[in-house]
């Protein structure tokens, strides 16, 4: 069985104390005590007896045996877990990876057929899991200290086990330890056959025992992170007949690339946050970051801050290779003249954290050449995360959010093998441990930073969808809870649903939320190819990311909990499929305060709701069935900054987020909470203390217009009284 294979840790594994939010005086203590005594700058190392300086890499197979990496490869660049390498090897199959969920568009138009036979004892894979790694270097290990450590605890820690420190993470409290021979998993008491099982590999004797010390938050042996592909889609053929994917705001449109901004309800958003944004006379945006590989330059992105660098090269245009762009691009686009897409945050103050630390593969598979790969040690990705904190640090009443697609890949493991190796107790300890290693940062800014984690891509095919709770540790971290472990309460795991809100085929289950994830359009880093679509979790998570930096902007006062409270409740509930609530963001704007819908339907925007806006209404509506009926309209009714023919497409006394202007009963959608028409929308928001709503609708008159054209449309049966029109 593979999950017999996949054995992580023994029942040895130590109960983990639960994990407090930190106290500053305590983490800044222990900060500058790493940064003082064990950075690298120090040029720290204790051991009596030096570690070899070569790295002992393993790739970890679908059988769960583990191959050696062949030790002749050269080396390149240093990083802080030991040399980076360019590896070169032949035969070897793909293995379980930590991955950046949702990258899935070039992987479109891909049968999901197998790769030819493999050579004798291996297993054959999908061309499509090809990308997938998990590579171990075992002789480093991550220990991270708690936060009210002494310097004393450490150096004792340090004695104890003999450690040789390499380096440190003071922001995370973390040091890098590498192991000599004799500290192997059981190198003097296995056979030389059995000493790389996955078990011993992944959690040799030391770092057990090292969990069971006091100072000890979490210890684990580094492995490697990396981009994901969802499977290749059933219905390939299908979508690649759908012919060229567009931006547009028409309603019901099958080739449209921003349907989720249509279903979320976007455009209401964007008439409230102007407004406020007016009142305030300044644009306040809340700080946005994205944790992330495969970002590239782009003329929509633009980035108020980069940890380190972007790429000077531009890098292939697909999902997997330009991850971040994508993700970004989705949170902040800004549309330039008339092309391009819109992003969902306007202006958005945009933070990119390259992940920067990389090993690269490259080698064949069963004679195949295969593309580069670049993955990145789980550690040392979150290690940029905190060094970014340290770089661009917090305002005292600053809000911020985080997008970070990062997941664990089991979705080859369950489809070659319909095992589920989530299900062993080991691995859980093992998802538990780095849950740890991202709580020591997470819950220092639970009052100020909200993560947005997504579910996770592995459940394609299978006939149980996979919980999201071990799909990733931001996840873990977010929906575990035990006397032993307290979940973090700034982090919102995110599924992927589509234009039906159903559950995506590929995405795992159990998140707080649910957003659009399949077939979505966004930036991509090329020149040649500045767009694609691209489909995943990772695609859904900045639909919410770029939700919670709104709400954050219309009021700074919500902490990350109360802003997650006011996501989860606005969204709508799917019981057909199985999906979490759908994301709403007009609700969730109406659910931080009933004002918003006072901005949305105050028409002329002079601060009431009054019997001015509903003349307003009145003159939009005539002039929109006007131009239904074959007349023109002159006006930019939808205040795109043109006129043309889809003026009856969101136009701005479309108050309740259908996509249309109507007077139709059945046109009643969910707002804030209660079924309402746009007229309902109006009403609700009426702040006119000198005549109610319903005395000036009647002496406005719009209710027997409307009498007049519901007739109208009883009676014009044939389609020649008047041209299609769009969004009627």
């Amino acid at each position: 069985m593979i999950v017999r294979c996949l054995l992580l840790a023994a029942t040895l594994a130590a109960a983990v104390a639960p994990v407090a939010v930190l106290a500053d005086t305590d983490a800044d203590r222990l900060k500058s005590i790493l940064k003082k005594k064990y950075s690298k700058d120090t040029q720290p190392g204790t051991r009596s007896v030096p570690a070899p300086a070569q790295p002992d890499l393993y790739i970890i197979g679908p059988d769960g045996k583990v191959r050696s990496v062949p030790s002749q490869n050269k080396s390149s660049n240093d990083g802080p877990s030991g040399p980076v390498r360019n590896l070169s090897f032949a035969g070897v199959v793909a293995g379980p990876a930590l991955a950046a969920a949702g990258d899935a568009a070039n992987s479109a138009g891909r049968g999901g057929e197998p790769s030819p036979a493999s050579p004798a004892g291996e297993i054959a894979v999908a061309q499509g899991e090809q990308q997938q790694q998990m590579v171990v270097n075992r002789r480093i290990v991550v220990i991270q200290l708690k936060a009210n450590t002494s310097e004393a605890e450490i150096e004792q820690l340090i004695a104890k086990f003999d450690l040789n420190i390499i380096d440190a993470v003071p922001s995370l409290g973390a040091l890098y330890v590498e192991l000599a021979e004799e500290d192997l998993p059981d190198a003097q008491t296995i056979a030389p056959e059995q000493r790389s099982s996955v078990r011993t590999l992944l959690e040799p004797s030391i770092v057990v025992r090292l969990r069971a010390e006091p100072s000890v938050n979490a210890a684990f042996v580094q492995t490697t992170v990396a981009p994901q592909n969802i499977p290749p889609p059933s219905d390939a053929e299908i979508r690649m007949e759908q012919g060229p994917v567009k931006w547009n705001w028409l309603i019901g449109a099958n080739n449209d690339g921003n349907w989720g901004l249509k279903s979320i309800h976007l455009p209401q958003v964007w008439t409230i946050l102007s407004g406020e944004r007016k009142a305030r006379g300044a644009e306040a945006p809340a700080s946005v970051a994205v944790l992330d590989s495969g970002f590239g330059k782009h003329a929509q992105l633009v980035y108020q801050n980069v940890k380190g660098t972007l790429p000077e090269e531009l890098i292939p245009a697909d999902c997997a290779r330009s991850h971040g762009t994508h993700v970004a691009g989705i949170i902040s686009a800004r549309r330039t003249g008339d092309g391009g897409i819109d992003g969902i945050v306007p202006k958005a103050r945009l933070d990119a954290i390259p992940i920067s630390r990389n090993l690269l593969l490259e080698g064949t598979l069963d004679g195949a050449e295969r593309p580069q790969l670049h993955l990145s040690y789980f550690a040392d990705v979150i290690r940029d995360l905190g060094e970014y904190f340290d770089e661009f640090p917090l305002a005292p009443a600053e809000r911020r959010v985080v997008n970070v697609s990062l997941a664990y890949n089991w979705g080859w493991v369950r489809r070659i093998s319909a095992s589920d190796p989530t299900t062993d107790q080991s691995v859980r300890n093992q998802v538990q441990q780095h849950a740890n290693f991202i709580q020591y940062l997470v819950d220092r800014v639970n009052t100020q930073v909200l993560f947005v984690a997504a579910a996770g891509n592995d459940s394609e095919g299978a006939a149980e969808p996979m919980g999201a709770k071990l799909a990733s540790p931001f996840a873990f971290a977010a929906l575990h809870s035990t006397a032993y472990f307290k979940p973090s309460s700034n982090i919102i795991v995110v599924e992927a649903h589509d234009r039906n809100n159903r559950r995506a085929g590929f995405s795992n289950t159990g998140g707080h939320v649910s957003a659009p994830g399949v077939d979505v359009m966004s930036t991509l880093a090329s020149q040649s190819k500045p767009y694609g679509t691209c489909s995943g979790t990772s695609q859904a998570a900045p639909h919410v990311t770029a939700l919670a930096a709104i709400l954050f902007e219309l009021d700074k006062t919500k902490t990350p909990e109360e802003v997650i409270g006011i996501i989860r409740r606005s969204a709508v509930p799917d019981a057909a499929s199985g999906s979490a609530p759908a994301i709403d963001a007009l609700s969730a704007v109406a659910e931080l305060s009933g004002r918003h819908l006072n901005r949305l339907a105050d028409l002329d925007g002079d601060g009431q709701v009054d019997a001015a806006d509903l003349d307003l209404f009145k003159g939009d509506l005539i002039a929109l069935e006007g131009g239904r009926y074959g007349g023109s309209i002159s006006d930019d009714l939808n205040g795109d900054g043109i006129v043309d023919n889809t003026e009856r497409c969101w136009p701005r006394i479309d108050l309740n987020g259908s996509g249309r202007a109507s007077y139709d009963a059945n046109d009643k959608r969910l707002v804030g909470g209660v079924m309402r028409s746009d007229l309902d929308v109006l009403r609700s928001a009426w702040s006119d203390d000198t005549e109610t709503f319903e005395t000036a609708l009647q002496r406005n008159g719009v209710s027997e217009l409307i009498a007049t054209w519901q007739g109208t449309i009883l009676i014009a049966a044939s389609p020649l009284l008047h041209e299609p029109f769009p969004c009627q």
